[in-house]
């Protein structure tokens, strides 16, 4: 039922220039015709691989391969509270991927990683 509520709210168009956060814990269980779909910002924390799969399939795959995203995931395990971002809005070699892990930024590009 809260997806329900959540998913008609993320698309009502009555607020067009509205900009809109959803949190979940379950990337799996999203609908997939609403949130998934329409997110341009994601931040993934520790996941099971059936969730880093499923951002693969949607996001990730034409950028790199699904062992490279893999290691990627698992570089975030590496401090408490770290973080892969999928950036939807910027292209891969300006930003699209970044990992933080409580320090500075690091920006994936052409496979290389670079420390802001």
């Amino acid at each position: 039922m809260w997806n329900e509520i959540s998913s008609r709210r993320f698309n009502n168009p009555l607020f067009p220039d509205v900009d809109c956060f959803y949190l979940a814990q379950n990337y799996f269980k999203l609908f997939r015709q609403t949130i998934r779909e329409n997110a341009n910002f994601i931040c993934l924390f520790r996941q099971y691989l059936k969730n880093v799969n499923y951002v693969y399939n949607d996001h990730v795959s034409s950028d790199m391969t699904k062992a490279e995203f893999r290691n990627v995931c698992k570089l975030v395990r590496e401090k408490p509270y770290g973080f892969v971002v999928v950036d939807l809005t910027s292209n891969k070699d300006n930003g699209k991927y970044r990992i933080a892990n409580g320090g500075p930024v690091t920006i994936i590009t052409e496979g290389c990683f670079y420390t802001i």
